[in-house]
């Protein structure tokens, strides 16, 4: 058996119950999100999400983001074609589509949800990733490495995600 840490958080009780419930319809426990944050923190080598100041106007702010003012949805054929080269680029196994763009109740504004594995992982080569995914799409991604994944998490994605690309 691997060892572990214990972590020890504080957070307040109503916040608590509601994360619960929301952990509980992926299958997941609050330590599962917790081990996932941090799995993605030292994938992406830092916060896995943006931070974001809805008042701040300055030269990073949304409206001069380098994102296409209209949002394109593109179709899963669409995807398959543009995503391709870069899956061979970076020596992934699989890519998968997964959330709301999978389940198809995304907005059109909405971020493209990815779940991989790649031949030789690297925390370099999976930043070039995300970075080549984003300008492809023209949207926010998030990515999840499926080898740091927890089963529960991989169990409730499965019944939506799409296949993008496999080797």
């Amino acid at each position: 058996m691997s060892k572990t840490s214990l972590l020890t958080i504080r957070i307040e009780p109503e916040v608590k119950k509601k994360l619960e419930v929301l952990y509980a319809s992926f299958g997941l426990n609050i330590s599962d999100a917790i081990n996932m944050f941090i799995h993605q923190s030292l994938l992406v080598g830092g916060l896995p999400f943006e931070l974001k100041n809805p008042g701040f106007k300055g030269e990073m702010s949304v409206e001069n983001a380098d994102f296409q003012e209209e949002p394109v949805d593109l179709s899963i054929e669409d995807l398959k074609k543009l995503i391709a080269p870069i899956a061979k680029k970076y020596e992934l196994k699989s890519l998968y589509l997964i959330g709301s763009r999978a389940r198809g109740d995304n907005r059109p504004d909405s971020d493209y949800d990815f779940c991989f594995e790649m031949k030789k992982p690297s925390l370099m080569k999976e930043s070039e990733l995300l970075a080549d995914l984003r300008d492809a799409v023209q949207r926010e991604v998030d990515l999840i490495d499926r080898s740091v994944a927890s089963e529960k998490f991989l169990k409730a994605i499965r019944k939506d995600e799409v296949a993008i690309y496999e080797e």
